[in-house]
C-alpha cells in the first residue's frame, strides 16, 4: 500500500495591518469634522485679512479724495489773495476788501465760497470762526464738511511779523495762510496753504 503525500504549491497568506485596512475604509467616507472645521477655520481668516485690506485701501482712496478737494479749495481763495487788489471802490468810495484785513488768529471772516470775483466786493462782513465748505463730495454723496480759516499778518521789510501795516514807497507786504480742517475715519486732518503779495 502506498502512502499519498498532499502537497500545495503557493505563498503562505499575508496578515494585513489594523491601521492599513481603517485607511483604506477611511478614503470612501470624506473628510473628518475636524477636517472640515480646520478648513473653515483657515478660509474665514484668509477672508478676513482681504476683507481689512478692502476696507483699508477704501480708507486711503477717500482720504486722498478729501485731500484732493481741500487743497483745490485752499488754492482758489490762495488765487484771490495773490490776485485781486486789497481795495474796491464802491459809489465812489474806496474800502478795503475783509480777505485782506489783518487777522493774526485763524478766521472765516472774508471768506466767501464761490462767489468772490474781480468786481464783487460782498464778503462775509460778520465775524465767523471759520467757513464751511464741503469737501469729497461725490454722485454718492458721501462729502464731510471742512473747516476753512484764514490769518493774514503784515510784514517788515527783513520779512518779521510786523504789529500794524506800515506804507512804503512800494507799498507794504502781506502773509495769507488759508487752512482747511477736517475730519474723516477718526482722525483730524489739516492743510495749509501760505502766499505773500504786496499790497495795495
Amino acid at each position: 500500500m502506498t502512502a499519498h503525500r498532499s502537497v500545495t504549491s503557493g505563498t503562505p497568506a499575508t496578515a494585513v495591518p489594523a491601521g492599513a485596512r481603517t485607511s483604506r475604509a477611511r478614503r470612501g467616507r470624506g473628510f473628518t469634522l475636524a477636517e472640515v472645521m480646520m478648513s473653515v477655520t483657515i478660509f474665514a481668516m484668509l477672508s478676513l485679512g482681504v476683507y481689512q485690506m478692502l476696507i483699508k485701501s477704501y480708507e486711503l482712496s477717500a482720504i486722498t479724495r478729501y485731500r484732493d478737494d481741500a487743497r483745490a479749495v485752499l488754492l482758489t481763495f490762495a488765487d484771490q489773495f495773490s490776485r485781486l487788489q486789497t481795495t474796491q471802490t464802491h459809489s465812489g468810495t474806496a474800502y478795503a476788501r475783509y480777505l485782506f484785513q489783518p487777522a493774526a488768529s485763524p478766521t472765516g471772516t472774508g471768506l466767501q465760497w464761490g462767489s468772490l470775483s474781480d468786481q464783487d466786493s460782498l464778503t462775509a462782513l460778520t465775524s465767523v470762526p471759520s467757513l464751511s465748505v464741503t469737501i469729497g463730495n461725490s454722485a454718492g454723496g458721501n462729502g464731510i464738511p471742512a473747516a476753512i480759516t484764514r490769518t493774514v499778518v503784515p510784514l517788515n521789510s527783513d520779512g518779521t511779523t510786523a504789529g500794524s501795516v506800515t506804507y512804503t514807497a512800494a507799498g507794504y507786504m502781506l502773509l495769507g495762510t488759508f487752512t482747511a480742517t477736517y475730519s474723516v475715519f477718526g482722525h483730524t486732518y489739516v492743510q495749509s496753504v501760505s502766499v505773500l503779495r504786496a499790497a495795495p
